[in-house]
Parts: structure tokens; C-alpha cells; sequence
């Protein structure tokens, strides 16, 4: 792959995260727990209960008023586990070829592809050639956040109720363009977004990606990014703190 905290908004998504790490921080305040009924989350037990999810899911299991963007290589939106926490568009009509909102995107109901400039936020057509790991990856990382919990199909994300907005703007070899991922920002930010999730990892900067990102802290948008895939710290490389990634 591409080798601060805003004004506080008072969505009841943050209190998911904020209470697992409260609870993790005081173990000995009792709480507690609820968890999901969906038939493999005992797999997923042990990874929940290291930040005391259970504990803050007590308090809320997510919303669908917040809007979390994903820009990654795609998101599988007919997915089972996946499709009811979708976000839709609702300005736009579906397939009349029209950008029935104004916001300079044809058709895009459930957000855009600026890896091929289209309205197919899923994964293009996949080769032999390409990352089978990144050809995942947008799915796997819109289930950690969103999967819908408790209706009995497979695992649950972090919240059970949440609207995912897949921005399509890495290939299906991992790469792409920075400046397809600063757009990317724009669009999340224009249309709604209460958080961006920029899931990879580069060793280069780049002006319109700072200037993105500059704009949706403005405008009070959370982006959550990596800090990279692995310690980077063989001969010769330095570690992360030596050998700067993005």
C-alpha cells in the first residue's frame, strides 16, 4: 500500500470508544457487559474485551446518524454482514445518470470511486496479479467498524448500528494516488462524514492530501489514519521514529 483531535462533537459513536478506554483504564470499577448473539463472536471475545467493548456496549451499540467514510480499495456493499449499515445518499436518484444534488458526482448513492472516477464504490475486477490482501481490505475494515451486531450472521463491528461511506481511491495492487485520496477527503467531508478512516500507509507527503486534511479538521471531522503496517525496522530502514511514514 502507499509504502488532533477536532471540536468535540456529541455523537453517541465516540462514547463507544471512549468507554472501552475508560474502562480499560479503571478495571476495577465494576460494569457490566453486553455482548452480540451473532455465532462467531466468541472467536471475536478475546479482541472486544481487551478494550472492554462489552462494557461501553451497555451504554450504546453505535447509531445511524453517524457517518463513518472509509477510503480504502473498496467496500463490498451487498455483504450480509454489511448492507444495512450502508450509507445512502438519499439526494440522488439511483441510475437516472443525473447529479441530481449538485455536488459535482454523477449517480453517487452510496458514495465514489475516484481510483476510476465512477459510482462503483466496490472492487473492481479482480486479476491474479492483484493484492489479495488489499483487494479485502476496505470490507474487513468497514465489518471492524460497522458490522451489524446481534442479527444472528457471523461476527458484529464495534458498532452494531452506523453508516458506512465507502470512498473507493486505493487499487486493487494497494497503490494509488494521494491526490485521489485528498479528493476523497473533500467528498467525505461534503457530504456529511463525522469521521474518515484512511487505513494505509506512506513514506511521502503531499500538499492537496494536507490541505484535505487541514479542511475537514476545520470543519470539526475526525480522520483516524495508521501509523504504519509493520516496524519498518530491518537493516538499514531505521524505525518508524527514524524513518517517517504518513
Amino acid at each position: 500500500m502507499f509504502k488532533s483531535y477536532p471540536k468535540s462533537k456529541q455523537k453517541s459513536s465516540f462514547i463507544t470508544v471512549f468507554l472501552a478506554v475508560g474502562a480499560l483504564l479503571c478495571p476495577n470499577v465494576f460494569v457490566s457487559a453486553k455482548v452480540s448473539t451473532d455465532p462467531s463472536y466468541p472467536l471475536q471475545a478475546p479482541f472486544y474485551n481487551q478494550i472492554n467493548a462489552p462494557a461501553a456496549w451497555e451504554h450504546t451499540v453505535g447509531t445511524s446518524s453517524v457517518v463513518v467514510a472509509v477510503i480504502d480499495v473498496g467496500v463490498d456493499i451487498l455483504h450480509d454482514d454489511l448492507k444495512n449499515n450502508i450509507w445512502k445518499n438519499d439526494k440522488e436518484i439511483p441510475d437516472n445518470e443525473l447529479d441530481d444534488d449538485g455536488n459535482g458526482y454523477v449517480d453517487d448513492v452510496h458514495g465514489w470511486n475516484f481510483a476510476e472516477n465512477d459510482n462503483d464504490v466496490g472492487v473492481s475486477v479482480i486479476s491474479p496479479a492483484d493484492d489479495s490482501g488489499a483487494v479485502s481490505h476496505g470490507t474487513i475494515l468497514s465489518g471492524l467498524i460497522g458490522a451489524v451486531g446481534d442479527n444472528n450472521f457471523l461476527g458484529t463491528g464495534l458498532n452494531w448500528h452506523i453508516k458506512i461511506m465507502p470512498l473507493r481511491a486505493i487499487n486493487n495492487d494497494g497503490g494509488g494516488s494521494l491526490g485521489d485520496v485528498a479528493n476523497a477527503i473533500y467528498y467525505a467531508v461534503d457530504n456529511g462524514a463525522d469521521i474518515i478512516s484512511i487505513s494505509f500507509v506512506g513514506d511521502n507527503d503531499n500538499f492537496n492530501l494536507q490541505e484535505s486534511l487541514r479542511f475537514a479538521h476545520q470543519k470539526g471531522v475526525l480522520v483516524v489514519a495508521a501509523a504504519g503496517n509493520n516496524r519498518n525496522d530491518g537493516p538499514g530502514k531505521g524505525n518508524l521514529s527514524e524513518n517517517k511514514q504518513y
